[in-house]
């Protein structure tokens, strides 16, 4: 396959992934709009003793939280499973006779393997932000209807910062396996494209750009796709790098 064509490929696949992206960061910041409507003021604090996250947003509204999250990776991933297998049969060729064993292979990994590890880590992370909200407030005597509204502030920030910075991180880490998994069920050799981003170019990364593999062999950095989730952070965190396909049926150009 030449180089064009790659780069034809990389560039559709690419653009698909910022579209969903840009998707899924209106998505989470409807939930973080949500958590922020959950806040309450708590009746009275002890003192001496610490409050955390369930003495302004209860379990319930929390666990509604926790729920709502789930959905939107769930929904993520169905969407993202539905672009990859048509890009796979418009552009690689893939076999119609191979798409139910593509989308539940893709499926499976994604919701089965994947999706309560992204909730988990989701969840932990704004817990932990809430919580370090609330010690600060009252390290600093501020009184609990204070801390309430600075956390209902810095939720609804979250609706912006933390909501894009999720997206980008989870749609790349979707996107990733469920090319990863078409592409290897299609019996096709994968191809590292590095996608540059300037200061932030990982020097391995841009070392193995081109590097071909196949079947159930890992990159030379021990990889086994761009944005491995069983990775280090420092291998996926603000990595845009993509799989692409080699090899198999004629690509057609016509739907690149």
């Amino acid at each position: 396959m030449s180089k064009s064509r790659n780069k034809k490929i990389a560039k559709e696949l690419i653009r698909m992934r910022n579209k969903l992206t840009k998707r899924q960061q209106k998505e989470y910041a409807k939930v973080f709009n949500q958590l922020q409507s959950y806040v309450i003021t708590p009746r009275v604090g002890v003192e001496g003793v610490a409050l955390t996250r369930k003495d302004f947003i209860s379990n319930k509204d929390w666990n509604n939280f926790v729920k709502t999250v789930l959905t939107v990776v769930i929904t993520n991933n169905e969407i993202v499973t539905k672009e990859i297998v048509k890009f796979g049969v418009d552009v690689y060729q893939l076999s119609e006779e191979l798409i139910p064993k593509v989308t539940n292979k893709v499926l499976n990994t994604l919701n089965k393997d994947i999706a309560g590890k992204k909730v988990t880590q989701i969840t932990k992370v704004t817990e932990s932000k809430i919580n370090a909200i609330i010690t600060d407030g009252m390290k600093n005597g501020v009184n609990l209807k204070d801390i309430a509204k600075t956390l209902e502030k810095e939720i609804h920030g979250m609706s912006k910062s933390r909501a894009m910075t999720i997206a980008r991180t989870e749609t790349a880490s979707s996107y990733s396996i469920a090319t990863n998994q078409m592409l290897k069920e299609g019996g096709f050799s994968r191809m590292w494209w590095h996608v540059g981003g300037g200061k932030t170019d990982r020097p391995n990364h841009v070392a193995i750009d081109g590097e071909t593999i196949s079947g159930d062999e890992a990159y030379s950095i021990g990889l086994l796709h761009p944005h491995d989730p069983d990775a280090d952070a420092k291998e996926v965190i603000n990595c845009y790098c993509i799989e692409i396909g080699t090899g198999g049926n004629e690509i057609d150009e016509q739907n690149i």
